[in-house]
């Protein structure tokens, strides 16, 4: 088996969110249709488990519902036939402010050996491949990522906790060393066995964004960019503003394989555009950056890291 991007992706939000323990199947529970939407294909393309194979139920938080209408919203939101929808029931102990959750189960004891074997594999493939580990910590992510904004203190970081302490360590390794994200990994003293990953300041929140970290779950997706959007004004950390231009201007000329001139980057970051000028121009004067005149009406200056 190939192991490719979203492979690991699903590994890793597996490894977050699956039955682990169940020793003849995949399954887990969610309320993202987006991240219960990856989950099914994951199954179908890595796995061989056709859709009649996996048993889809809805759970819901009360009880005053019709399930003909709950199978027809979800055959639509899901993208599969009403037939495909095992069972709509209410939940254990469901509460009204409780989130209506989709269970997916895939009774195919291969299928579980065959992750199984997999997960040490892609776990050494990410330590040596940073593509690879993006997609990892984004799987993680959709599992058990949370934005925060305390309005009050002002504060924006992304926490992830887990109690597996060897796979909270080994995802902080990989945000430190392999794929450049400083985060802080800490035990939580006031939660025995639990352990906290998280990542916090102007520019490591925005190079999370740049990632997309949040990418297989919508509703944590919107939160996240809301958050990060709130810094609009904010100024980069004294000593990493050369970092993070730099970094920025790269990131975007290898996105869209090409040189960006000052109000191209302005307009993607949303910072002021003479502010740009001057920092690119100096960056320039260092040796850090080129730049060039473009051939075109009004022959802007264009940038691009060395």
């Amino acid at each position: 088996m190939k192991i490719d991007k979203e492979l690991v992706k699903g590994v890793a939000y597996y490894i977050g969110d699956g039955r682990s323990s169940a020793p003849r199947s995949l399954s887990t529970v969610n309320q993202n249709v987006e991240t219960i939407k990856f989950f099914i294909k994951w199954l179908r393309k890595y796995f061989d488990i056709p859709l009649k194979k996996i048993k889809i139920g809805i759970k819901m938080n009360t009880p005053n519902f019709y399930e003909d209408d709950i199978r027809k919203e979800f055959s639509k939101k899901l993208k599969i036939k009403e037939k495909f929808i095992f069972s709509v029931s209410i939940k254990d102990k469901a509460k009204e402010h409780h989130k209506i959750v989709t269970e997916i189960w895939a009774h195919n004891s291969k299928a579980k050996r065959t992750y199984d074997k997999l997960v040490p594999i892609v776990k050494r493939k990410c330590l040596k491949n940073r593509r690879l580990a993006i997609e990892y910590v984004k799987g993680i992510m959709a599992a058990e990522g949370s934005p925060k904004y305390d309005i009050k203190s002002g504060s924006r970081n992304v926490h992830l906790k887990m109690k597996n302490e060897n796979e909270i360590k080994y995802i902080g390794k990989l945000l430190n060393e392999i794929i450049g994200i400083k985060s802080s990994v800490l035990r939580i003293r006031t939660e025995e066995g639990m352990w906290l990953i998280t990542i916090s300041g102007f520019y490591e929140l925005n190079k999370l964004k740049d990632l997309d970290i949040f990418e297989i779950e919508s509703e944590k997706r919107k939160k996240f960019i809301k958050i990060v959007g709130s810094y609009k004004r904010a100024q980069v950390k004294k000593g990493d503003v050369n970092r993070f231009y730099i970094e920025k201007l790269k990131f975007y000329n290898e996105r869209y394989n090409k040189r960006i001139t000052a109000p191209e980057l302005a307009k993607i970051i949303g910072r002021d555009r003479t502010r740009i000028v001057n920092v690119l121009r100096q960056l320039e004067k260092k040796g850090l950056i080129q730049s060039q005149r473009r051939k075109t009406i009004g022959r802007p200056f264009e940038f691009w890291v060395r």
